[in-house]
């Protein structure tokens, strides 16, 4: 046989044998038909689900119902569908929106004070404290950019109604981010614009939420967890082409959020509906969220469009798997409660003092009217006209007399004032109760007679509301850690970042996911969202800047911070800027280290004494041990340098017995320079010299290399 029939026949048989090598689309699609085995599973949790959440729906609604002002509101279980009774035209039905009132002033408290987030780093070495002060400052500027401010107050919002917000947090790969591009020709820098993408976050209710078992409190505790929301279709169709045919409206679907829909459609007299205007544009998509288990350890994620699995992996999104929530979500809380997801919230327990409120001031006012103008008992014989008798003041009103027979008397009905405004004011009362939002904290003198108690009586009531807001503050905390690591994952390139520095001055840095250290403790500082008094934090700066810890009170700069400090309520610039030296000579450790060699010598604007203590506990450290000689000498050099501003003949000193010759011209000419400038003869010390620094003899010599 021909050597090219033996090669022919290999070329049949390992065809025969080794499959066809599919496309990345092919793949995609064989993965798409056996997806399909997991939407039977998928949908009828959805249903059970969302059957034991629907009592709480009805609750959520009237939350919303009482806080939009339509007080009467009610459902009515024979139709289905939310209602207004009908009242008589002599009823007054007055709406005091007592519970918006205390509900405003309950979110205030956790939105006057921005949660302040700090990183701290893994270990002491100064790489991790700079990574970790990069991170920081990257997490503030996700603050500005994502609007997390204004979406905190979104959540708090649907807490407030439905017991519980979220966050929901995703990479969007389309947002754009700037980079620095350097010419090499040129050496010049120019910014431009791309599609980097960034963290994306989005505030979800709890119409959009269903849970396994009610019964667990923490989402993260939850086994399964689903988000079923309405999206356009077309939008999905770009995301899942493999399944374009299979993506279509599902107008039907709706009813997952009627009361969502009802709650769109509330205005101060009843409700209408507030559907999708085109339904055809929309399809009802569920993600479903399986926490790591025995059977996926990494948990498993599924995306159904309609009753269609349209994507599914082995995997949680995210990379969230390893956290104690391993869902990409957060929640926020209106109140806690044990072994309850679905928990209540303050406005309900609010709405029955609301409605009796209202009843008690409606029935108030019909008395003042009835009051005012009495109801007047006329015989038939009077032949009185049906329109005489008005609240026209000096009005002449003529009846026919009949022998005998009294005239038309007025009917005044009983005094009852004095007892309304009593139940009124209990009513009040037990609204502070409820709430535990007393005059006090919104405002009002109340039983105050000085600042003093006021203040004290301020604090006693954040004291009350601390556990929740902390609470909030652990949300936040959560949030962030979860966004740190979709930074980590996803800023492969170097981006520009702009935060907001000393003064409110920007500050460009350029960051990337070298620079995030993920076992760096992402912290929000106890009671930083707490609310604080304006008048009591500058007594505190006041009180700072008298004892001298801002300075020599004396002087213009630090009269000129305090008044800064009076004025933006910050005392973080203040320490910044009395650590700036600090950092600056940890950096010029680290390039010494690396070799960088001492190029930079020391400048007239740096602290010296800073800097030499510094570099000198750098050269008493066990690390210094294992620098190579030239290292070391470097260090030395440019710790005398920064001696020779200190005292000079003390820096000669040290230059002379170190053996570090080329420094001896430039003190010595310093030292001169001094001397004519004082008329001093050579060799004595200069007037008003600066004393030798602590330990100013000369370094100790390194020890041999561990």
């Amino acid at each position: 046989m021909a050597e090219e029939d033996v090669v022919g026949i290999g070329g049949i048989l390992d065809s025969a044998i080794t499959p066809p090598v599919m496309s990345p689309e092919q793949q995609q699609v064989l993965e798409y038909e056996a997806w399909q085995d997991l939407a039977s599973d998928t949908v009828s949790k959805r249903d059970e689900w969302r059957m034991k959440r629907q009592p709480h729906e009805r609750e959520w609604f009237i939350n919303a119902a009482m806080y939009r002002g339509n007080h009467y509101v009610e459902w009515n279980d024979q139709l289905s569908r939310l209602s207004t009774p009908k009242a008589p035209p002599h009823r007054v039905r007055l709406k005091i929106p007592r519970i918006q009132a205390k509900l405003r002033a309950r979110l205030s408290k956790s939105l006057k004070n921005r949660p302040k987030v700090v990183v701290v780093p893994a270990t002491s070495e100064y790489q991790d404290y700079l990574n970790a002060k990069a991170t920081q400052k990257l997490l503030d500027y996700l603050w500005r950019k994502a609007r997390l401010e204004s979406r905190l107050k979104q959540a708090l919002l649907w807490s407030q109604v439905c017991g519980k917000g979220f966050w929901w947090m995703h990479w969007d790969p389309s947002k754009i981010g700037r980079v620095g591009l350097k010419d090499p020709l040129t050496g010049r820098t120019t910014y431009e614009d791309r599609p980097l993408g960034d963290v994306l976050i989005e505030v979800g209710s709890a119409f959009e939420v269903l849970v396994a078992d009610p019964g667990i409190a923490y989402i993260g505790d939850q086994p399964e967890i689903m988000r079923i929301k309405l999206r356009n279709v077309e939008d999905l169709k770009a995301r899942y082409p493999y399944a374009a045919d299979e993506i279509r409206a599902s107008g039907s679907e709706e009813t997952f959020f009627t009361y969502e829909q009802q709650i769109a459609g509330l205005n101060p007299f009843t409700w209408t509906s507030q559907g999708r205007n085109d339904k055809t544009k929309y399809a009802l998509v569920t993600e479903h969220f399986i926490r790591p288990n025995a059977t996926t350890p990494s948990g498993h994620y599924r995306v159904l469009v309609g009753n269609t699995v349209v994507y599914a992996q082995d995997e949680l999104p995210s990379g969230f798997a390893d956290m104690d929530n391993p869902y990409p979500t957060v929640e926020f809380f209106d109140t806690e409660q044990a072994g309850q997801f679905w928990v209540t919230t303050i406005c309900a327990q609010m709405v029955d003092l609301q409605r009796e409120y209202n009843l008690l001031r409606s029935k108030l006012s019909e008395n003042l009217r009835v009051m005012a103008h009495p109801k007047i008992l006329v015989a038939r014989q009077h032949q009185l006209p049906p329109s005489s008798w008005t609240s026209e003041a000096g009005e002449i009103v003529e009846y026919i007399a009949v022998p005998n027979l009294p005239p038309p008397q007025p009917w005044v009905p009983p005094n009852i004032a004095g007892d309304l405004w009593q139940a009124v004011g209990l009513l009040q009362k037990e609204f502070d109760d409820v709430s535990q939002v007393f005059p006090a904290s919104e405002g009002k003198v109340s039983g105050a007679t000085s600042g003093f108690q006021t203040n004290l009586l301020q604090e006693a009531t954040d004291s009350v509301h601390g556990p929740d807001i902390r609470r909030m503050e652990l949300s936040v905390e959560e949030a962030m850690t979860k966004i740190r690591r979709l930074v980590k994952a996803n800023y492969s390139a170097p981006r520009l970042v702009s935060v907001v520095g000393a003064n409110y001055e920007a500050e460009i840095l350029e960051f990337s996911s070298a620079q995030v250290d993920e076992m760096a403790d992402v912290i929000v500082e106890v009671g930083s969202a707490l609310p604080t008094l304006k008048a009591a934090k500058q007594e505190a700066v006041l009180n700072l800047y008298k004892s001298g810890m801002l300075g020599d009170p004396a002087d213009a700069e630090v009269q000129r911070r305090s008044l800064s400090l009076l004025e933006m309520g910050s005392i973080d610039q203040m320490f910044d800027a009395a650590r700036a030296d600090e950092h600056q000579a940890e950096l010029e450790n680290i390039e010494i280290a690396r070799g960088a060699g001492n190029e930079d010598a020391p400048r007239f604007w740096e602290n010296h004494l800073v800097h030499y203590n510094f570099h000198t506990l750098k050269l008493k450290s066990a690390e210094i041990r294992n620098w190579r000689p030239e290292q070391v000498r470097a260090l030395i050099t440019h710790a005398i340098l920064h001696a020779r501003f200190i005292n000079p003949q003390a820096a000669l000193q040290m230059a002379e017995q170190e053996g570090i010759p080329e420094v001896i011209p430039v003190i010595q000419a310093m030292l001169m320079a001094q001397m004519q400038a004082q008329g001093q003869a050579p060799g004595a010390p200069p007037p008003g010299a600066q004393a030798p620094p602590p330990g100013a003899q000369p370094p100790p010599q390194p020890g041999p290399r561990g």
